[in-house]
């Protein structure tokens, strides 16, 4: 009996150890903060490709899954993610990043003056959100507004690398001069999944509706378009823009 008595008190005292080790290393742990990682993002900032961190996309990089054409707001778009702002829409832009491959060929090649200034808008406007956390909406640092300056399969392996880009929710690519000769197709041919798109050129059959959002062709002629000749007598149109590619049924 008095056997039991002896073991039942040692069993007992050691729980008691045990607890009292226990509680004394959770205290240490709420001190020091030892299970928790500090969240740390790299701010925007403008910076040239030039002066940009260098990320190299190896041939095994998976690419991201064909543009998914029957996407819309309800399928397609996650809109819990808008939750966290509440009555605010949040765009978060990522880093500004020099991708290259293992030759040292830079994907893309260069970043527009246009594209720098469609950042430079979103960045200085009341939508913009450093942390990717509160955001509603991304917006990759790549610039993809003239297909002819993009590697396809390489740029889509860039998209697929970004942190938030799982299967391209929630993310505007922002595209003007789609497709390539000779077939010039009406929308970005670089595999962007479940990506809206912002941009022009697109068609009756390649535009998603709810999805992407439709933007007049960017034009050289901008340069060069004199002003004056508006104001000179009466004109009956002032601005004339063509709708290519829409079905004659529309």
């Amino acid at each position: 009996m008095s056997v039991s008595r002896s073991r039942k008190s040692e069993t007992l005292l050691f729980c008691i150890i045990i607890c009292v080790g226990f509680v004394i290393t959770f205290v240490v742990l709420c001190h020091l903060r030892l299970w928790t990682v500090e969240y740390k993002e790299e701010p925007f900032v403008f910076r040239s490709l030039v002066d940009a961190p260098v990320i190299k996309i190896l041939p095994s990089t998976p690419s991201s899954e064909i543009r998914n054409s029957h996407c819309s707001y309800f399928n397609c778009f996650n809109v819990y993610k808008c939750a966290y702002s509440q009555r605010k829409l949040k765009i978060y832009i990522y880093p500004i990043y020099k991708y290259g491959d293992l030759n040292g060929v830079p994907i893309p090649v260069s970043m527009s003056r246009q594209f720098k200034e469609i950042l430079q808008s979103i960045y200085q406007s009341k939508y913009y959100v450093s942390d990717p956390r509160e955001a509603c909406i991304f917006v990759p640092s790549i610039d993809l507004l003239s297909q002819n300056n993009l590697r396809l399969k390489e740029t889509s392996q860039v998209l697929a690398s970004l942190p938030y880009w799982h299967d391209g929710s929630n993310h505007l690519l922002f595209n003007m001069l789609p497709g390539s000769a000779p077939e010039y197709n009406p929308v970005l041919e670089v595999d962007s999944h479940n990506a809206m798109i912002a941009g022009g050129g697109f068609s009756t059959w390649t535009y998603r509706k709810t999805h992407d959002v439709s933007l007049p062709v960017y034009s050289l002629i901008e340069k060069t378009f004199d002003l004056y000749v508006c104001k000179r007598g009466s004109r009956p149109h002032f601005l004339a823009s063509s709708q290519i590619n829409i079905h004659a049924e529309y």
